[in-house]
Order: C-alpha cells, then structure tokens, then sequence
C-alpha cells in the first residue's frame, strides 16, 4: 500500500508544471563584477547593483526576462571603445538607474524585444542609446549630456518603440534620430541645444500609428525637428524655436502646412519656422538689419511686405508704428532708412509702395550773350578865366 502511494506521489510531481522561483543576485555582495552575476542568471533573475564605480562592459545573449537595476547611484566607466551595456538576442531585459561616464556607448542592443531603458543618466558618451532590429522597446526618463560623435538616441529598423520623457542635450549629432522605424511613439521629452534636435527618416505608421507629440527641439545648430514620414505620422504639440535652420521641416503626404502650424509652435528659426511638403513661412534671423533703442510696432490688420533684395535700416532712437489697414510693401532693390530721432506713422487706409525710380539726368545747354559796350567821350570845353 506504502509503496502504490509513493508511486502515486511520484507520478502526480511528474505531471506537475515545475514552479521557477525568481532570484536576487547581489553585486558585489554575490558577485565583485555586473557580468559575472549576467552569467548566473536566469530567466526572471533580479540583479542589484550597490552603489559604487564598475568600469567592467556588461554583456547580455540569449538571456530572457532579467533586470539589471543600479538605484540611482551605479556608476559604469567603461573604457572608450567598450559599451557600457550590451544586449542581444534577449527578450524583456530591463536596465535601470545607471551613471555612465564615457565609453562607446551607453546601451546598445540588438534583435531584441521588449527591451526597457530607464532612469538612466549618460555623460560624454560616443552615443546614448542604440537600437537596431527591435520591437516593443521602451526608452523612457533617460538623461544624455553631451555625445562625442552620435546621437542621443538612435533607432533603426525597429518596430513599435516608445521614446518618453527623455531630455538631450550636447549631441553631436541629433538628439533622436529613428529611421526606418514603424509604429514609433514619442512622447514628451526635450531635445534642446544639440547639432540637430529629433530627426525621423521613412517612419511609417506600423499598426498603431506614429507619433511625435509634446517635445522640446530648441536651440539647435540645426533644423529642430525634421520628418520624413508615411501615411500615419501624426506631429503635434511641439516646440521648435530658435533653431540654426528651420523649427519644424515636415515631408509626407500625411502633413499640412495650415495643421503644422495649428498644432506645432516654432519661432525665431533662421531659415523658416515651418518648411511643409517645400512650403515655407515664418523665420528669418538675420534677414534684418536692427540698432538699439529704435522700434517697430504694426498694429493689427496692418501688412509689411519686403521683397527679394529690399533693406529696411532703423538708426538708434527711430520709431515706426504701423497703424490698422495700412499695407507697406518694398520693391526689390529698394531701401529704406529712418534716422536718429525720426518718427514714421502710416495711418489707416494708407499705402506706401517702395519702387526701383528710374533717375533721368538732363544737361541744360548753356547760352552765353556778350553784350556790347559802347563807350562815350564826352567834349571838354575849357572857358578863359576872367
């Protein structure tokens, strides 16, 4: 009977599924390096990084469903031609709360999914983070200061990655750059102040759209935020001002020159605020010539055209108001100058048209008269005293 039970016992813990008890390995309370710990892991494995400086790459293949998690206070200083972090062929790997000083970059992955970058900060790095061949990744909270070579972030040939909440600046490169990416979300974050700001080239919709909304891209050496997208890309609430070349320049048959500026805000961009679909307003830094303490006010529903090869000079002091109604327009070639202390008003209902006047010279002939001189000799009649 003792033995049919145990059989029993036997049979059933056979046909049980086996229960796999996640772990939590402990650096350098387990193991002195990050990457021997990778190596004792297993699937659903926690790492817990103290704080402290590891200047060992970590390196993750073929590993499923772990976490490596620096609290904060983890510093990676890797040498210059290492990669902080690397992860290939792994599915649902989470790295969290590093300081990476240096390196080549600072986490690069490889046909992965589920790939979780979060919390972490990146200082002078080659490039920030690198994905190409992934899906379902997330880049989230993440901090670059500064890239020697590439860019914040970059993605290629990726479906179906969130980009949130990250602030960029310093790239040498773009901020973000994605190419060839589908179905990519990025939402909030800043991008200010690097070589270009986001760059997304041949995005296309994937099976939940693409979108780009609520970004910061200001300050940039060059263009602040530059689409080139399917069918599908929605581009929204972002800012865009005081970039190099234009705020935002925008190509697909998804976009609009009146729904990018209805959604989109972008001021002081020196070659355009909105370049859509080779359509281009607003912008312009240096195309004017200003001194201080003149001014210039327009008042509402008044219109000031300056054609190709116009100048308008305001000397210091000078004041020109232009008053509802009132249209100015400025002929190529023309020029205009308001001196020290001078004040212009065109007041409603007035036009002033500069044009390119023809100046005619005319010689007037000259008429010289001589007039003749007759001189007369009076006779002297000399009397004999008496």
């Amino acid at each position: 009977m003792i033995t049919r039970i145990t059989a029993i016992a036997g049979m059933v813990a056979m046909l049980l599924p086996s229960v796999v008890v996640a772990a939590v390995l402990n650096v350098p309370g387990e193991f002195s390096r990050i990457d021997d710990a990778v190596d004792a892991a297993s699937a659903g494995d926690t790492i817990v990084v103290a704080p402290g400086t590891y200047t060992r790459r970590v390196r993750v293949r073929r590993v499923d469903n772990l976490t490596i998690d620096g609290g904060g206070a983890a510093i990676m200083q890797v040498d210059s031609d290492d990669d902080a972090f690397r992860v290939r062929e792994s599915d649902n790997v989470t790295i969290n709360g590093f300081i990476i000083n240096g390196g080549e970059r600072g986490v690069r992955a490889k046909r992965s999914s589920g790939l979780t970058v979060t919390n972490n900060e990146m200082n002078n790095v080659e490039e920030g983070v690198r994905l190409r061949e992934c899906s379902g990744a997330s880049v989230v909270g993440n901090t670059v200061n500064g890239t020697s070579r590439g860019r914040g972030i970059r993605i290629d040939r990726s479906d179906d990655v969130t980009v949130d909440g990250n602030a960029i600046s310093g790239a040498a490169r773009e901020g973000l750059r994605a190419k060839r990416a589908n179905g990519l979300w990025i939402t909030s974050g800043s991008f200010d102040g690097n070589r270009g700001g986001v760059r997304l080239t041949r995005v296309g919709a994937g099976s939940s759209g693409s979108q780009l909304t609520g970004v910061t891209a200001n300050g940039n050496t060059r263009t602040g935020i530059r689409v080139k997208g399917d069918a599908g890309t929605s581009v929204s609430g972002n800012t865009a001002n005081d970039n190099g070349r234009y705020g935002l320049r925008l190509e697909g048959s998804s976009f609009s020159l009146e729904a990018a500026q209805a959604d989109n805000t972008a001021s002081g961009n020196c070659s355009g605020d909105f370049r859509v679909n080779n359509q281009t307003v607003g912008g312009g830094c240096g195309d004017s010539t200003s001194t201080s303490s003149t001014s210039s006010t327009s008042m509402p529903g008044s219109s000031t055209t300056s054609m190709p090869g116009s100048s308008t000079t305001s000397m210091p002091g000078s004041s020109t108001t232009t008053m509802p109604g009132t249209s100015t327009t400025s002929m190529p070639g023309s020029s205009t100058t308001t001196m020290p202390g001078t004040s212009t008003t065109s007041m409603p209902g007035a036009s002033t048209t500069t044009v390119i006047a023809p100046t005619t010279t005319v010689i007037a002939p000259t008429t010289t008269v001589i007039t003749p001189t007759t001189t007369v000799i009076a006779p002297t009649t000399t009397v004999p005293a008496t």
